[in-house]
């Protein structure tokens, strides 16, 4: 009895109760037992053993202590309060030679505290999961009330400027409107961008959303669609290979790339270039890319790709701290990872390391 409390006391999550019950030998085998626990009218039970919660179900709702069913026997677990779970068996299969009745009704006892303390841990999970789910909602909101007030205040007063005096004001006034509209229109779209990709984040991403991708080609895309935006801007590539096939999204490969480069040039003088290297070795790929920016300090290095996060240095600039988190999402869906150094030199400069898995290309399948 005193290895059995042991157990059940250090016993956190519903598989170590389970496994403790296992391991004391009450029952023959793993397999003739069940255990339920009830958490606000939700049914938590060990992965793959279900087999009998309908019967569970049923003791509770008939609300007896002990509950014979189809050679089954379900024993109500309760706090001071309520049934908190239900233990069910088959009807031979306590070892009744190693515990008499006393002592069964004991682990009973220590296997309610057990679960009830499950309970109320995985019912604060709950509340600290809602409870960071309704911060990130409330800085979201916040975030796009104040970033998407600026390009829309644009809009609306070039389009409106146009609509009342376009045909008396210059040509040269009425195509600075139209770029401030056309270039504020795609802000929007960026921002609109990152939150589907967040929302695609938090969705998870599937393994069969996946598929073998030149890592080359899908970086080219990246920095042609980044030029578009920046015309004039300088970006090196300097890459030791042609080609590299990795598993991935060929939109969030892209968008992860995009999103970086976008912040190394957003964050750099207008005449610094952006420096994109790369190096593949035993199976894997790392996708350097480099900037001259103002740099990031030390102690902020770790929360560079937190949500929402920007240094005190670059509070002023436009964006809302999106970028660089999306980008740490889908390096990680892919199975690679991501990281920031800075300073490079002369106390300035960040460079953002992405590495992700790499496949073997067709040619060298075949080859093999």
């Amino acid at each position: 009895m005193l290895d059995i409390s042991n157990q059940l006391q250090t016993a956190v999550h519903l598989e170590d109760i389970d496994r403790a019950i296992v391991e004391t030998g009450i029952f023959d085998s793993a397999r003739e037992f069940e255990i339920y626990a009830i958490s606000n009218d939700i049914w938590l039970a060990v992965a793959g053993k279900e087999r009998w919660q309908a019967e569970a179900k049923q003791a509770i709702r008939l609300g007896e202590l002990q509950h014979v069913q189809d050679e089954k026997i379900a024993y109500l677990l309760s706090s001071s309060e309520r049934h908190i779970g239900v233990l069910i068996c088959t009807q031979d299969a306590q070892k009744s030679k190693r515990l008499s009745k006393i002592d069964f009704d004991a682990v009973l006892n220590l296997l309610s505290m057990a679960i009830d303390r499950f309970v109320l841990l995985h019912q604060k999970a709950e509340a600290e999961a809602m409870r960071r789910s309704e911060e990130f909602k409330t800085a979201l909101l916040s975030s796009i009330s104040h970033d998407m007030r600026t390009p829309l205040a644009a809009i609306s007063a070039s389009a409106s400027s146009l609509a009342s005096y376009g045909e008396t004001l210059p040509e040269a006034s009425r195509k600075e409107m139209l770029t401030i509209i056309q270039d504020q229109c795609e802000r929007l779209n960026r921002y609109t961008t990152n939150l589907l990709n967040l929302g695609r984040l938090q969705a998870g991403i599937s393994p069969d959303q996946l598929e073998s991708l030149d890592l080359v080609e899908m970086l080219g895309s990246a920095v042609n669609t980044v030029k578009m935006h920046h015309s004039g801007r300088e970006i090196i590539k300097s890459l030791p290979f042609d080609s590299c096939t990795v598993r991935a999204n060929p939109v969030m490969l892209e968008q992860l790339f995009y999103n970086i480069l976008e912040n190394a040039i957003q964050y750099s003088p207008d005449n610094a270039p952006v420096l994109i290297t790369g190096h593949k070795q035993a199976g894997r790929v790392e996708i350097a890319i480099s900037d001259q920016g103002c740099g990031i300090p030390v102690s902020e290095l770790n929360r560079v790709f937190d949500r929402f996060y920007r240094s005190a240095e670059n509070i002023r600039k436009e964006g809302h701290g999106l970028g660089l988190s999306i980008a740490s999402g889908f390096a990680q869906a892919f199975g690679g990872e991501i990281a920031a150094h800075s300073p490079l030199e002369m106390g300035k400069g960040t460079k953002i390391i992405v590495k992700l898995p790499a496949s073997p290309s067709p040619s060298e399948s075949i080859g093999q």
